[in-house]
């Protein structure tokens, strides 16, 4: 009894907590027969609930008219996240590597092992170039090593007990394709969620609190909208099978589609550990998270054709990839003390290049560019560096790259135009330079009457006097075509030559 009046003060506290934030709230005074099973009659089994949303928490109060109370009683709440609407894949495995393909990614298709491998171009064999005739092995799984799994990505569920036993997260075996993938486990959060259950005249109330990390997948500081779902599951000894009520009339199993849907007035207080949130708003990307180790850690999803082998990709088939992203945030200052904030983001998506994305935040202005460089990172102290004009303003250089083939394919797979430009805050443009290094060994410096310069090899840059004078260091493709080229900012903010 001391801790069921402890828990209990427990969701009073949480409760008061709830009520002095914003809050959004929701009601359900009818509940759903589940597809394919007889509605109970209202006295047999009936509910209705209300609910409360705050940015960091969840309260849900349900008012159960049993007619026949067990202790295998229980409600079960599902969420779900907005982006995704399904659970059911094929997964395989191939040298310790985890699969997870699917027919489509359309939410109205299903995952069909058997029209997967006869009725699309899913390999029974090695495949063959139709130019070349040259075979080669797949690097996918066999066919008949394939299965058809439910993966909970965006998905979590608990159990609520009649019994006032421990709230539980059900089905954690779920995820593991998932977590093979990003190589990290999502967390049981059966721990932030806390209930008690009291008889009333015609059944039980639950009363049941959960903190926000229940999701356990989100969208990082933009989240506002959250499907979920309540389901009262009754188990009475004389009758055949359980009794199912929802409070959504489509209740398909492990399909969040067809949860209920809340657009929040507000954002969840949802944020990877280590970097501010309003550098994530700011980036204007959307930053998915993962509930593991303790803290909500960013990763990725690659959705595409399967890469079957090199230059071959299916046409029917869909791929799904997940991937850890690292986050490390720093700070800094310029010499005239303006405060810089910088984000990184690297990871190793599908592609072929390792990826490591920049964003700088300075004056409350964001930009974004890449590491240097795309093949291989080389250190450089001019890339992604914030300087000071003679003017006092704010200036940086920043470095991007667009592939000429993702996933590394076709003659100049690993090939791409280079990028860099060196600006000032208010987004005015002193200098831009292209390469076209490893495809047309040249680069391009500046746009009114450009200077090109051919047979190049590698080319780097450095501050010689930081913010005033660098240097392009060119090696060229023969010892004759070396050279150094330096160029100075003046006093009114213009990029000129220094030879």
């Amino acid at each position: 009894m001391r801790n069921i009046h402890f828990l209990f003060s427990l969701l009073l506290c949480s409760c008061q907590v709830l009520l002095s934030q914003e809050k959004f709230e929701v009601s359900h005074p009818q509940f759903y027969k589940i597809p394919s099973k007889e509605l109970p009659s209202e006295i047999d089994l009936s509910a209705n609930a209300n609910g409360y949303f705050t940015a960091d928490s969840f309260y849900f109060d349900v008012y159960v008219k049993d007619d026949h109370i067990t202790n295998q009683d229980r409600i079960d709440i599902w969420f779900g996240s907005p982006w995704s609407d399904f659970s059911d894949y094929i997964v395989g495995e191939k040298n310790k590597k985890t699969f997870i393909f699917r027919n489509s990614a359309e939410s109205g298709d299903e995952a069909n092992l058997q029209r997967f491998i006869q009725d699309a171009d899913y390999p029974k064999g090695k495949l063959k170039n139709a130019e070349s005739g040259q075979e080669i092995k797949p690097i996918v799984p066999q066919a008949n090593t394939l299965k058809r799994e439910y993966i909970f990505h965006g998905i979590t569920r608990f159990e609520f007990s009649s019994n006032q036993s421990i709230a539980k997260q059900l089905e954690l075996d779920k995820y593991k394709p998932l977590e093979n993938q990003l190589g990290m486990k999502l967390d049981d959060l059966s721990t932030f969620a806390k209930y008690t259950v009291s008889k009333t005249d015609s059944g039980l109330q639950y009363r049941i609190a959960m903190h926000n990390k229940c999701l356990g997948f989100a969208r990082a500081v933009k989240m506002n909208e959250i499907r979920y779902v309540i389901d009262i599951i009754d188990i009475d000894p004389d009758e055949p099978s359980e009794q199912i009520i929802s409070t959504t009339a489509n209740r398909f199993y492990g399909r969040p589609y067809y949860f209920n849907k809340i657009a929040l007035p507000f954002t969840l207080n949802i944020v990877p550990d280590g970097v501010p949130a309003n550098m994530i708003e700011k980036m204007g990307i959307n930053q998915d998270v993962i509930f593991s180790g303790g803290s909500w850690k960013a990763y990725g999803l690659n959705v595409g054709g399967i890469v079957y082998g090199k230059d071959f990709i299916s046409e029917a088939l869909t791929e799904f990839f997940f991937y850890p992203i690292q986050l490390i945030y720093s700070t800094s200052k310029t010499s005239n003390n303006v405060e810089v904030e910088r984000l990184d983001l690297k990871y190793k998506d599908a592609t072929c290049f390792l990826q490591h994305e920049v964003y700088t935040l300075i004056n409350n202005q964001i930009f974004s560019g890449k590491e240097y460089r795309y093949t291989n990172r080389v250190e450089s102290n001019f890339i992604n560096s914030v300087f000071t004009l003679a003017d006092g303003t704010t200036a940086l250089v920043i470095y991007d790259y667009e592939p000429v083939d993702p996933l590394g394919f076709g003659e100049y797979g690993h090939t791409a135009d280079e990028f860099i430009s060196i600006m000032k805050t208010d987004n005015q443009n002193l200098l831009n330079i292209g390469h076209r290094i490893e495809a047309a060994s040249n680069i391009v410096i500046g746009e009114k009457n450009p200077q090109k310069i051919e047979n190049v090899k590698s080319v780097n840059y450095v501050w010689v006097d930081f913010g005033k004078v660098f240097e392009i260091d060119i090696k060229g493709i023969q010892p004759k075509d070396n050279k150094t080229l330096r160029f100075l900012i003046n006093e009114q903010g213009k990029v000129v030559s220094a030879d």
